[in-house]
Parts: structure tokens; C-alpha cells; sequence
């Protein structure tokens, strides 16, 4: 868990800027993350503890038929948390909550980059990345 990483644990969890990191979640706040799966608080005390150690991080938000409305909402908390970039990628296939239909959530996610430009905050999706090196944060999309 995060909250109990050292920073050299954090410093190595995935192939990003070499000090960097990338966390999974699935909404905005405690209750609609915790519907798809349980911990948010120790995420957010996580991320903390790394923005505390200079260890910069990016967020990726699993969309699915129950957050994608709150997409914006997930770009202004990734940046208050001091995110250095935002995703937004379908939930793994065995995840209990369905991924959210494309048609339906595209014009969200067109909010959520008209927000994070606003921010000034690097922003992607698997088809779409504001600016390109976004993708450098989000290795898996």
C-alpha cells in the first residue's frame, strides 16, 4: 500500500520519469471510489506523503458506468492533489462495474480536457493525449 511505501518503493513502482509513479482510481471522492474498490483515504494519504517527498505521480481514472459524469470532478482532485498528469482508461475486465459506453462518456471527457487545459495539466485518454507527452505519465494507456 502507498501510505506504507518508503519513497524508494515509490520511486520504483513503474516505468515512468525515473522517480515518478502512477495510481489507479475510480472516482473523485471516498464514496464513489470505494463503490468499485475499497481505500481511497489511504490513496489520498499516499499521494500526500509522496507530494511531501517530491515524488511525482499521475492518476488514472478507470471509467465506468457509474463515474464518467465526474469526469471533470476527477481532473480538479488529481490536480488539488498535486498530480503531474491525468488518465482516463476503461476498468480491467474484472471489475465488478461495467466500463462506461463510449458514446455516452465522450462528452464528459471532452470536459475533463477542456478543464485540465484551464489547469494547465497534462491530460489522456487510449485515443486522445494533451500534450503528447502525456503519455509519458501514463504508461498504460
Amino acid at each position: 500500500m502507498i501510505v506504507e511505501a518508503t519513497v524508494e518503493e515509490l520511486s520504483g513502482a513503474s516505468a515512468l520519469p525515473p522517480d515518478g509513479i502512477w495510481v489507479e482510481v475510480f472516482g473523485a471522492n471516498a464514496p464513489m471510489h470505494d463503490y468499485h474498490a475499497p481505500g481511497f483515504k489511504q490513496i489520498v494519504l499516499g499521494l500526500r506523503r509522496a507530494r511531501v517527498r517530491r515524488v511525482p505521480f499521475a492518476l488514472v481514472y478507470r471509467t465506468t458506468r457509474s463515474n464518467y459524469r465526474h469526469a471533470v470532478e476527477m481532473v480538479q482532485v488529481a490536480h488539488a492533489l498535486g498530480a503531474r498528469a491525468v488518465g482516463f482508461a476503461p476498468p480491467e475486465p474484472a471489475c465488478r462495474v461495467p466500463a462506461a459506453q463510449p458514446e455516452l462518456a465522450a462528452p464528459f471527457l471532452e470536459r475533463a480536457f477542456q478543464a485540465a487545459r484551464v489547469l494547465g495539466m497534462p491530460i489522456a485518454t487510449r485515443d486522445r493525449a494533451e500534450p503528447s507527452s502525456a503519455l509519458d505519465w501514463l504508461p498504460e494507456l
